[in-house]
């Protein structure tokens, strides 16, 4: 997972450089006007899609979610949400992995998550088979979202000096 101010998407950004101007391009013409619906940005393989929803007040209410093709980069024109994320590693599966829409659901088992604040000044990435759940009150509440998610196939994040080790 990565969390972070856009004001530093360019130095933190683990995207090749053509996935990352997209989606930079993208956010600089994005207000909360633009229509709800999915854009694509290069192809198939980076997509947007801009949605509303609503905060659930309790995360117990939620599921996890993981992806194996995919990562999520997760931001908000407007609300702010309380997400966790964990490895999926134990989690209770609430259905198997569907692999033509790339996710599997999982029981919202908070025990080892690490628990982040998203909204307009900040995004996450979800990277592939990291276990997130989302749209939460942040003060136990339900509130208005429009939110904004990335779909970046993992073919489109830079090889880390980790993974060579």
């Amino acid at each position: 997972m990565i969390w972070a101010e856009w004001k530093d998407f360019s130095r933190c950004s683990i995207f090749i450089a053509e996935a990352a101007a997209a989606i930079q391009e993208f956010q600089s013409r994005l207000t909360a006007e633009l229509p709800t619906g999915s854009y694509p940005l290069l192809g198939e393989k980076l997509k947007v899609s801009i949605f509303e929803s609503k905060t659930v007040p309790k995360a117990e209410r939620g599921v996890f979610e993981t992806h194996r093709q995919f990562a999520d980069l997760q931001t908000l024109l407007i609300g702010e949400e309380l997400a966790f994320v964990r490895d999926a590693t134990g989690l209770t599966p609430r259905m198997e992995f569907d692999e033509k829409q790339d996710y599997q659901l999982f029981e919202p088992e908070l025990e080892n998550s690490a628990r982040i604040v998203l909204n307009s000044k900040r995004f996450v990435v979800y990277l592939p088979s990291e276990a997130h759940l989302t749209s939460i009150g942040v003060a136990g509440t339900e509130v208005p979202l429009r939110k904004v998610v990335y779909k970046i196939h993992q073919s489109l994040i830079r090889e880390t000096k980790h993974e060579k080790e």
